[in-house]
């Protein structure tokens, strides 16, 4: 691959974006040299999730959001994370069925992609494409995730502002969140509120944040919204703001990138060094040797892995 498409993604090529991103979903070995050189040039977006359970409207909330952001003249990159196809590992939703009237517009891109058996929903891939769309210039970054739970917290570890869709036909289950959802939300919009029992969901919500409490001095926001009648969205929108400029005044803007980096490396050093022991492992025979065991239930698959690491001197 040739650096003609580096220089077309740091201009904005939308065509040269969508290549790389899907190079990247493919584990092209070639692109990774790519985003070695696009690193360098990002760091300049903001980035914000969006999590909620299917059918809260968190869709429906980022398209309104998106109008808000360009009527500023600010560019958007949203990465819509959906469920895997099963059978062919992609996602089962089209990059433009939501959202399809800012497919026209070029401040604007809009890409689904599979977790592919990612339970959090952020796979390796995902924080490629967000620093492909940060180096290609998308001033904002949406990532929207699916579900919502004990597996959404890790939304947290890619992005600076977390907004946690809800809606009162949910409140009944709102125990059912792990905790940590509370520690890491920092906006809570109760969407869909005119259907009723939204003051009764925003009390739960406060409760429940009282009970978790915040280590970062953050008082998260809670908002009612009804995305279809365009009501609170630019209440969220300047929700995002106020984190934003909490998070400058405090400085912990850099912490939290410093966090997203750790992260990054983290991750990224995990992949290389299991591809390396796999093949040590699998070249001394070891490997097969302890499969055989514990598919015989000789041996248990714990005492396995740490046999293996044994042999092989790690």
């Amino acid at each position: 691959m040739s650096m003609e498409i580096v220089d077309l993604i740091l201009k904005g090529d939308i065509r040269s974006v969508s290549r790389l991103i899907s190079l990247v979903e493919d584990n092209y070995p070639d692109a990774y040299s790519l985003l070695k050189i696009l690193y360098m040039h990002t760091g300049r977006a903001y980035r914000i999730g969006m999590t909620g359970m299917p059918g809260s409207g968190k869709s429906t909330i980022i398209d309104m959001m998106i109008e808000g952001f360009r009527e500023k003249g600010i560019s958007v990159g949203v990465i819509a994370v959906d469920p895997s196809s099963h059978i062919t590992s992609g996602s089962l939703l089209g990059d433009r069925i939501r959202m399809q009237r800012h497919a026209i517009d070029e401040g604007v891109f809009i890409r689904s992609m599979s977790t592919r058996g990612h339970l959090g929903g952020i796979a390796r891939a995902t924080r490629d494409v967000v620093n492909i769309l940060d180096a290609a210039g998308k001033e904002t970054i949406i990532v929207e995730t699916v579900g919502v739970g004990q597996d959404e917290v890790d939304i947290a570890s890619i992005v600076y502002t977390t907004v946690v869709v809800l809606t009162p036909d949910f409140g009944d289950e709102l125990q059912t969140l792990k905790a940590g959802l509370f520690e890491i939300g920092d906006i809570f919009v109760i969407n869909k509120s005119d259907l009723g029992r939204a003051d009764e969901l925003e009390h739960d919500i406060t409760e429940a944040l009282e009970i978790t409490g915040r280590k970062d001095g953050w008082r998260p926001v809670i908002i009612k919204a009804s995305a279809l009648k365009d009501e609170g969205i630019s209440e969220i929108m300047k929700g995002v703001e106020m984190h934003r400029d909490y998070l400058n005044e405090a400085e912990r803007l850099p912490q939290k990138k410093e966090s997203i980096s750790e992260e990054e490396v983290k991750g990224i050093f995990g992949d290389i060094v299991m591809k390396e022991a796999l093949k040590k492992v699998r070249s001394r025979g070891i490997y097969s040797k302890y499969l055989k065991m514990v598919s015989k239930r000789e041996i248990d698959p714990y005492t396995a892995a740490e046999e293996m690491t044994k042999e092989a001197g790690f």
